[in-house]
């Protein structure tokens, strides 16, 4: 009969095994703190907003600024992970560096920080920003949302729910239906209350009547309207 070979020892003791374990946990790299960036007109607001974030372990600010013209030429510098913004800013909207992020195909990710209303931030909502925080609320939901929004997550703020937009009992006013539409979809919604047909609009612009169909699913959609009677009687006569 064979007999199996015991080690009369074993290979490595509990003390040995301990070093190791202790040897990779030390070596281990640390996370990287997520690069954040301030977009805000107010300087009280961006001073607040740097003594919270600049001690904090998880954030590393990179640097702030007061207009949207400033934001992006630091973020096309600097790239941080995250640009936190305010709705409103000079020279360069919140909405138009959000379309420049994406045409870019930069890695920063948009997040805004706003006391704007519901109906400010249709636009933002529209487009799919990353995430929209109140400034009502605590510091530490901005934290959070940042977070979520580094991990290819989606935070919209609980405040800006557009559940009642699809009760369809929210006007059109001009001013929405302008930051919510493209160029091309705007003229389409001013033939429409005009009384032009799918036929008529598509000879307008020398285009296939298939292709107004398909401005126009997009148009219902951004407007949260059923179809062209909804559309037509939720538009205030100010457009």
């Amino acid at each position: 009969m064979v007999q199996a070979l015991v080690p009369s020892a074993p290979l490595i003791t509990d003390d040995e095994l301990e070093a190791l374990m202790s040897d990779d946990a030390a070596n281990a790299s640390p996370a990287m703190p997520i690069e954040i960036m301030f977009a805000d007109p107010h300087p009280v607001v961006l001073d607040g907003l740097m003594q919270t974030f600049a001690n904090h372990p998880d954030f590393l600010v990179k640097t702030c600024v007061h207009d949207g013209a400033a934001a992006w030429r630091e973020i096309l510098i600097l790239q941080p992970d995250i640009v936190v913004m305010e709705l409103t800013l000079s020279e360069k909207d919140s909405l138009s560096l959000i379309r420049d992020l994406r045409e870019e195909k930069l890695k920063t990710l948009p997040v805004v920080f706003t006391h704007a209303s519901i109906l400010d931030v249709l636009g933002l909502i529209a487009v799919g920003v990353n995430g929209l925080v109140s400034k009502s609320k605590p510091k530490e939901t901005l934290m959070e949302c940042i977070r979520e929004v580094h991990h290819g997550q989606r935070w919209l703020d609980e405040e800006y729910s557009v559940c009642d937009l699809a009760q369809g009992d929210i006007p059109l006013t001009r001013s929405i239906i302008e930051r919510l539409l493209t160029l091309r979809e705007l003229s389409i919604v001013q033939l429409l209350v005009r009384g032009r047909s799918n036929r008529e609009i598509a000879s307008t612009f020398s285009i296939a009547e298939g292709t107004v169909k398909i401005h126009l699913k997009h148009i219902y959609k951004k407007l949260q309207c059923q179809d062209r009677v909804d559309l037509l009687s939720r538009m205030r006569r100010d457009f």
